[in-house]
């Protein structure tokens, strides 16, 4: 199996305590940071402000539920 190499989006300070609650999703505003390269539909790491890695989401960046989470792992 081949693989699979993701973009990581960043969370602002303190953005990482719904998820960590179970919440799927991310508002466009508790991102830190939005890569251009991470097109809508694609697979993304989402982490917290200090690159700690919380789990997988698809990105769509037109909306403001900019990461709806697959994985909390």
């Amino acid at each position: 199996m081949e693989d699979i190499s993701l973009q990581t989006l960043r969370l602002k300070p303190a953005r990482e305590k719904s998820l960590l609650n179970g919440h799927p999703w991310i508002f466009s505003g508790a991102l830190l940071e939005t890569k251009e390269r991470v097109r809508d539909g694609e697979l993304c790491l989402v982490a917290s402000a200090k690159n700690e890695p919380l789990g997988i989401g698809y990105v769509n960046m037109k909306s403001q539920i900019s990461v709806r989470m697959l994985s909390l792992d």
